[in-house]
Parts: structure tokens; sequence; C-alpha cells
């Protein structure tokens, strides 16, 4: 049999696990002010990019899953987090780099 230690530790663990994915959770909600949670993909806890929800067509869902190359991309950029808070970043064409 069990005995009540056991039954209490047991209990313990089976409560601190949700407890634990909460809190886990909440600390990856941080994300640039004027972003929807929807148009954020986290990278890592400075960096990550933002949907650009103005720029891409909601396209009906497929019937069948489709790969990743056959889906329409997606427009948008990148983030990252500063002491003075969340900055864009801008993406060189490395073509364009080679001009100068």
């Amino acid at each position: 049999m069990i005995d009540m230690k056991a039954l209490a530790v047991l209990a313990f663990v089976a409560a601190a696990i949700p407890a634990a994915q909460l809190v886990t959770a909440a600390g990856g909600s941080d994300r640039p002010s004027q972003v929807l949670e929807s148009d954020w993909i986290p990278i890592s806890e400075r960096f990550g990019f933002v949907i650009d929800p103005d720029s891409n067509e909601s396209p009906t869902p497929p019937a069948l899953p489709l790969p990743a190359e056959l889906m329409p991309p997606v427009k948008g950029y990148f983030v990252v987090k500063t002491d003075a808070g969340w900055r864009r970043l801008a993406v060189v064409n490395p073509v364009e780099l080679a001009r100068l």
C-alpha cells in the first residue's frame, strides 16, 4: 500500500506540473506592443518574427496538408529586443551590398 507521505509527494508533483507549464507559457508571451499573439513568432527571448497581416492574403485552408514549399509565403519583419525596447531589423539584399 501507499503510505501518506508518498501520496502527499505524488499529489504535490501532480499539482506542480500544470503550474510550471503556466509559468513557462506566461514568460513566452513577451512580444512587441501593438503585435497580436497570432502575428508573433518568437525565435528566442530577444528575437522574433512579426507577420504583417496587411500584406498577406488570407487563403482558404487547403483540403489536404501541404508541404512548406507549396504554401504561399508570408511577409513580415524581424525584431530584436534591446535595452530601449523592441527594434525592427532591416534585411539588406546581398546583391545590393555588392553594388556598393
